[in-house]
């Protein structure tokens, strides 16, 4: 019985693993898409855009409440700490930088990191996990920088809570941003086989 309840818990989690691989990747398809019909500048914009990742944000955050409570492994204070500001800046930021190329870019890093971070959940193996610690290498930076970007181009439209809250998140990510990288790296680098035998963790 606590075998099959313990089978239907995978089978769950691994479809909500399914469907928000599939989200991410429709999400950067419509992205794309954005780019090239609408614009670049006026993708915030986009109903659809902004339904999709907040959505697909919620579930990320959902993983991060099962870490804390054993669900899964991961870096809690890393994904706390990502998914928070994430979160500050669809909500806060996004709404203020509806012309800015700051916000493309930032949904970009976002997505190219899920539907890469995705798969090692769904299927497993070495050329995913490959794929999963690799690739936030490149979008990490790209993200990270972005936010801080575009949270800086909207510190005239922000008063109070909201203002100070952006340079606290913004010297978050330049500082927290320059601490975490080099790990990133070489999580990425050991995952290619550059620096020896190791596993790295799911986060």
């Amino acid at each position: 019985m606590a075998d099959a309840a313990q089978t239907q818990k995978i089978g769950f989690w691994t479809a909500v693993n399914i469907v928000a691989w599939h989200g991410w990747t429709a999400l950067a398809t419509r992205l794309c898409m954005a780019v090239f019909q609408e614009g670049a500048r006026s993708i915030w914009e986009l109903p659809e855009v902004v339904s999709a990742t907040i959505v697909l944000e919620a579930v990320c955050i959902v993983e991060v409440g099962r870490i804390v409570f054993g669900g899964l492994k991961g870096n809690l204070s890393l994904g706390i700490g990502l998914h928070l500001t994430r979160a500050f800046v669809i909500f806060a930021i996004f709404p203020c930088l509806k012309d800015h190329m700051a916000c493309p870019v930032v949904l970009f890093a976002w997505a190219f990191t899920e539907i890469c971070r995705y798969p090692l959940y769904i299927f497993g193996g070495s050329l995913v996990s490959k794929l999963r610690y690799v690739v936030p290498v490149i979008t990490f930076p790209l993200g990270a920088g972005g936010e801080a970007w575009g949270m800086y181009a909207a510190l005239p439209q922000l008063e109070g809570f909201f203002r100070y809250q952006a340079m606290f998140h913004i010297a978050v990510n330049v500082i927290g941003g320059l601490c975490v990288y080099p790990g990133l790296v070489k999580k990425g680098a050991r995952s290619l086989g550059l620096l020896g035998e190791g596993k790295s963790k799911k986060t």
